[in-house]
């Protein structure tokens, strides 16, 4: 079997490794890397197969830290069953073989596998789109350059979106028209400071979700509304610095579970903003634990942010106090009701001096 290695940090290494040349062109291969959590389970991430074609050999290519557990199964033409293979990677990077089953192996039968290593060290160290395109720029071994090609050959032929994204590390300038009829996510997620005011348009009318992430104060002001409500998701994980308040708040009403992940990245007006339009949910963002330090955010933050909090509800404050205690079992006592009426706006105060005189 033949591999290869490359140093990516001080603690890091993407490893090469050929494939069986009798692989079963039907059944496709997989490399996983397992590697040591805080928790008693060892956590999981899968590698690429990269230049599959019948009668040839392919590459699994996966990223790597020292005492790693790597596994590949492959289907071969004359066997029955898969083959699983399992390598322990050494303090310098080599594969070493394990004698185990031929099966796969349950994450918690790898745990055990794995050596104990200072937490510290501990990351989810993996191959992603950054590490393929520094793994198709740069120049390989005869056996592993010959599988690169192939696989870049093929994508340029069947699957453009994966040439622009990975293989090709600067559009020339012939290769934009291309890129923008056929691939217009990647023309805006990579080459959008290379595209003319028409090919920018071309990608904004024909690829909203990339718009939104890469590209949202180009959007047409007609279709920014429509584009942001049809990928609020993405809005809100990508573009939420780009997004006005009003924005903002209508992503995170359409999709709450992010909002409500992501608010921690946020400046505290804007948090206000995100958590006042996502609680709703909250309940069962915790999982059904406790919600004591949930409430004690909400309630600061009501008071910190009392005019986030009224324009996310055309109840104002009645509907809001009402959904808090229904939906996260918070119960609003009259020292936040002071709080509240000593920084709300007049309406509002007004609007919470009748919910008060009503439930009294």
């Amino acid at each position: 079997m033949r591999y290869t290695i490359r140093k990516t940090s001080r603690t890091t290494a993407r490893i090469a490794i050929e494939s069986n040349p009798t692989l079963d062109p039907l059944r496709k291969p997989e490399i996983w890397r397992f590697f040591p959590s805080d928790t008693s389970i060892a956590e999981m991430s899968q590698g690429a197969v990269l230049g599959r074609e019948a009668g040839r050999t392919c590459a699994f290519v996966v990223q790597v830290r020292a005492h790693d557990l790597i596994t590949i199964r492959e289907k071969l033409l004359e066997v029955e069953d898969h083959r699983w293979q399992y390598f322990r990677v050494s303090p310098g990077f080599e594969l070493l073989p394990l004698d185990l089953p031929n099966r796969c192996l349950s994450k918690r039968e790898c745990s055990k596998l794995l050596e104990v290593i200072d937490p510290v060290e501990l990351d989810q160290t993996a191959l992603d789109d950054d590490g393929l395109r520094r793994f198709f720029a740069q120049r390989h071994p005869d056996w592993l350059q010959e599988i690169a090609v192939r696989q870049i050959t093929h994508w340029n032929g069947n699957k453009p979106d994966k040439y622009f994204r990975y293989a090709c590390t600067e559009a020339a300038e012939q290769e934009i028209p291309r890129c923008v009829r056929e691939s217009p996510f990647e023309a805006l997620a990579r080459f959008q400071h290379l595209l003319n005011k028409a090919q920018l348009a071309l990608c904004l009318l024909n690829c909203p979700k990339a718009a939104v992430m890469f590209a949202t104060d180009k959007i047409p002001p007609l279709k920014r509304e429509t584009y942001l409500m049809d990928h609020a998701k993405e809005a809100l994980l990508f573009a939420a610095d780009n997004l006005s308040d009003k924005e903002l708040g209508i992503c995170a009403s359409i999709e709450m579970f992010t909002a409500l992940q992501c608010r921690t990245w946020m400046a505290p007006d804007r948090r206000a903003i995100l958590l006042a339009n996502s609680y709703l949910v909250s309940f069962f963002a915790t999982r059904g634990g406790p919600l004591s330090a949930l409430h004690e955010e909400i309630l600061k933050s009501i008071v910190e942010f009392p005019s986030q909090w009224s324009s996310s509800d055309s109840g104002g404050f009645p509907s809001i106090l009402y959904k808090l205690k229904k939906h996260v079992a918070l119960e609003i006592d009259p020292m936040l009701i002071s709080k509240l009426l000593e920084k709300a706006d007049p309406e509002d105060r007004k609007v919470l001096a009748d919910f008060i005189a009503s439930s009294m």
